[in-house]
């Protein structure tokens, strides 16, 4: 993590800054031990401010480094006469911004705990959290600036019910401190499986978390980001289906209705040396209240090995306001009588082994 072995590695690539920009490389390196009881290992990755993942589908940083040590033991037989399985893994990572010399972003520790009852009950905890101040180049919104952020520590504790049973739950809780900032959060989920038959199961899932003097970004103000800090609430509930007419034709379908609202009491701006410094009292016009209604209905016939006809029918309700005390009822039956956008779409994939095809074209 040395600004020697950066520079180093950048030496190895050698060119322009422009030319380094337009290579996007990439170094990840891993070494597990992964036999026996006791698995370890490390790994670290580092992208240049070129390097693109988006090629994947999935949305990624640039211009940073990771590594991290784990070391986790198990044991796999009966033991304390209560549980058939159990693991306990600690971990550190250190994450850096590999332009600016690798500066440290952020430094973490982790350990967590899973047991495996008897009764096919589960139980995973973990606790953790950062250990010194962290840089965030990206909250800020604003190329080369930064966020110092403070320590904090952070954990849940989660079961899971037998899933051989008719009904089973997943249920939890979670919480987050960060003192510096007289910042927490706590939060919990319930989930609920009813298998009815082999054909048929229904998951309903209820999520919920509430910050207090919660930091975010509010908006850009000359050449400074100014942020808020603000009461929160996100309660999310889910309902899953699917029925399975035979193995390979299926119908499913998820309602998924999203709340997140905010009332902001104090602003600040981010100085030079990335702390967050008073900007006044909020007003309320920054206050939100956002409501999310959406419904999936998927048909999926799998015609052929790797081949899927699909029908896709897709409900979709947005909504966004000022911050009210609505109760939850109230703002689902509002947000139910907004515009709606409906549509359906098909879809066909079909597998080509092509070299069944060119082996058959040559024979």
């Amino acid at each position: 993590f040395s600004e020697s072995r950066v520079k180093e590695w950048l030496a190895s690539n050698a060119g322009t800054e422009q030319e380094n920009l337009k290579k996007g490389n990439q170094v990840v390196f891993v070494a597990d031990k992964i036999s026996g009881v006791s698995y370890y290992g490390f790994n670290y990755e580092q992208g240049t401010k070129g390097y693109d993942k988006n090629d994947l589908g999935y949305i990624f940083v640039n211009d940073y480094s990771s590594g991290g040590v784990y070391y986790n033991f198990n044991i796999f037989n009966p033991f304390l006469k209560h549980f058939r399985q159990g693991s306990t893994t600690v971990s550190f990572s250190r994450n850096g911004r590999l332009s600016e010399n690798n500066k440290e972003t952020g430094l973490q520790g982790y350990w967590n705990l899973f047991l495996l009852f008897n009764n096919n009950w589960s139980l995973y905890a973990d606790f953790g959290g950062q250990v010194r101040n962290g840089l965030d180049y990206f909250e800020p919104r604003i190329e080369g600036r930064y966020l110092v952020t403070r320590p904090y520590k952070n954990g849940s504790l989660n079961f899971t019910t037998n899933y051989n049973k008719k009904i089973a739950f997943d249920f939890g809780a979670r919480f987050f401190s960060q003192p510096d900032w007289d910042a927490t959060t706590i939060g919990y989920y319930i989930s609920p499986i009813i298998r009815f038959s082999d054909h048929l199961s229904v998951n309903f899932s209820n999520n919920a978390d509430y910050y207090h003097h919660d930091r975010g970004f509010v908006f850009l103000n000359s050449d400074t980001s100014v942020f808020g800090r603000r009461e929160l609430s996100v309660i999310t509930n889910t309902v899953s289906s699917r029925y399975l007419f035979k193995n390979d034709m299926s119908i499913a379908l998820n309602v998924r209705h999203y709340w997140s609202k905010a009332k902001y009491d104090n602003l600040y701006f981010i100085n030079s040396a990335g702390d967050l410094n008073d900007f006044g009292k909020a007003s309320s016009d920054i206050n939100f209240n956002s409501s999310y209604f959406t419904v999936d209905l998927v048909y999926n016939w799998v015609f052929a090995p790797g081949s899927s006809f699909l029908i896709t029918y897709k409900n979709q309700i947005l909504t966004d306001g000022a911050y009210n005390q609505t109760s939850y009822f109230k703002n689902l039956s509002r947000t139910l009588s907004d515009p709606q956008r409906n549509s359906i779409s098909l879809k066909v994939l079909y597998f080509l082994d092509y070299e069944r095809l060119t082996h058959r074209h040559h024979s």
